[in-house]
């Protein structure tokens, strides 16, 4: 295999390509991860417009040609003024604009590729070709591939993850964002935060921040600060909505209306609209902010609400929504759990466990899901039980990743035992455990079958698979081994 070529992030001047020496090209921005599609901004820096019809890009991932970026030429007679900056995507055109919605100027040029390729995976980067098929730059967010904030190197991964200020983590579908006070002779990047470097979130997909067609260079300081104030600031989780109305003022010139994009950093406790827009003449608009009730008792909680806008220092609040009185639920029980199969199992079969309702009524059990010892509410939403889903009293189902036919087909089940599929949810290795989730990811039991994880029947902690010593908590087994049996019984 022949050893891969490092593009440094390079400003190009274009004089060396026939066109004006004061014409040059900067990519500033990179999201090779969006939840629609991987896009990169390219930006003239320089004096004068560029023509930049019928140039081509392609990614970096070793070999890649002038020929290979045929799908994605620009068209022909394309210029780009000084200034200007324009996007280079996987998605449709249209369904770019929708995903970054109101913050996505009209007048920022969308180019799409015809064939939907290449996508920019981990580690890879962006060559551009001009007309002749010369190469103008080629640019690497592998590790060490450019200079982040502060004159680090990139640390690798995807294109905002490189990026990332050292110590801190971000979804890959994060933006790597240039940084314009960093200047263009030794460009330095940036994952967009949302709030600095023009970034903000998109009108779909959370994980997401950048600033499609906005890259700071030229800009002045924000010229407007945001400031967010809520009639109330502490409110009970049942407060008859909307539970308070919130206002974003704006500082400096209200002669154009702008579009502020809202945030609540815990939906699960108050929401707010996406976006408001302060009319022009106004220096303010109101918005509702609305309390979600849950049955969980949570105590009280913070939600901070953000405003940002392009061009704009973003403005933040914290509300604190209390509990109601909600009690434990504690209907809900583990009954069976089996987390390894024997040799003569179907080759489908894989772990299972089993829930029981020991309450009294008949319990929705819409939105809510499990997750093994990490616990994590967040990746069990993923496979969610589907809406209408409910255990009656008394009644006992069951959670497994293998097909429910092959389940009912194993164990001889009768089709009145519910058993549910849950694609994508963890295997249950030696001393794991279930964690219950309702539908506000709110954690309701974890059961945990490592050493002295739950109690057996003659009153005794779990054990682990050593039998010299059965209470060395270092070396725990499968679920069946921790009740005192084998690996593949059931505790």
């Amino acid at each position: 295999m022949k050893p891969r070529k490092i593009f440094l992030p390079s400003l190009i001047t274009l004089g060396a390509l026939a066109l004006p020496l004061q014409a040059q090209l900067l990519l500033t921005e990179i999201n090779s991860n969006g939840s629609v599609g991987d896009f990169w901004e390219l930006t003239n820096v320089g004096a004068s417009s560029v023509n930049i019809g019928d140039y081509r890009w392609t990614d970096y991932t070793g070999g890649n040609t002038f020929s290979t970026g045929s799908s994605n030429p620009i068209p022909a007679g394309t210029t780009i003024g000084s200034g200007e900056s324009i996007i280079l995507t996987l998605a449709s055109e249209s369904a770019f604009r929708t995903w970054w919605g109101a913050g996505l100027p009209a007048s920022v040029k969308v180019f799409a590729s015809a064939a939907g390729e290449p996508g920019l995976g981990s580690a890879d980067g962006v060559t551009l070709y001009n007309s002749s098929g010369a190469t103008v730059f080629g640019f690497s967010y592998a590790a060490n591939g450019f200079t982040r904030l502060g004159g680090s190197g990139s640390l690798g991964g995807h294109a905002g993850p490189s990026a990332r200020p050292t110590g801190s983590t971000v979804p890959n579908g994060t933006s790597m964002v240039w940084v314009a006070a960093s200047g263009i002779s030794s460009p330095q990047y940036t994952s967009a935060d949302g709030t600095t470097q023009g970034t903000f979130a998109p009108a779909t997909g959370t994980d997401n921040k950048g600033s499609p067609g906005y890259s700071g260079f030229g800009a002045q300081p924000p010229s407007i600060t945001l400031t967010v104030g809520a009639s109330v600031t502490t409110f009970a989780e049942n407060a008859a909505n909307p539970a308070s109305v919130g206002t974003v003022s704006r500082s400096g010139s209200s002669v154009s209306a702008l579009i502020v994009n809202l945030s609540s950093s815990d939906p699960t406790e108050a929401t707010v609209p996406a976006s408001v827009t302060i009319p022009a003449g106004s220096s303010s608009v109101n918005f509702d902010i609305t309390a979600v009730n849950d049955t969980f008792p949570d105590g009280a909680k913070t939600a901070k609400i953000t405003a940002s806008a392009v061009d704009a220092i973003s403005g933040s609040l914290d509300l604190t929504v209390t509990d109601d009185g909600d009690v434990l639920d504690t209907d809900f029980i583990l009954t069976e759990l089996q987390s390894d199969q024997s040799t003569g199992s179907p080759a489908s079969s894989e772990d299972y466990w089993e829930l029981t309702n020991t309450g009294s009524a008949t319990r929705d059990i819409s939105g809510y899901s499990w997750h093994d010892s990490g616990r994590s509410g967040g990746a069990a939403a993923a496979y969610k039980l589907p809406v209408g889903t409910a255990i009656a009293p008394g009644e006992s189902v069951v959670f497994t990743v293998m097909p429910v036919a092959d389940f009912r087909t194993w164990w001889n089940l009768p089709a009145t035992v519910q058993v549910f599929q849950t694609p994508g949810a963890p295997g249950l290795g030696k001393g794991d455990g279930v964690s219950f989730f309702d539908a506000q990811q709110n954690e309701l039991f974890f059961f945990s079958y490592a050493v002295a994880g739950f109690i057996r029947e003659d009153g005794s902690p779990s054990i682990g698979e050593n039998p010299s010593n059965p209470n060395d908590i270092t070396d725990p087994g499968h679920a069946g081994i921790a009740a005192g049996g084998t690996d593949a019984s059931q505790a």
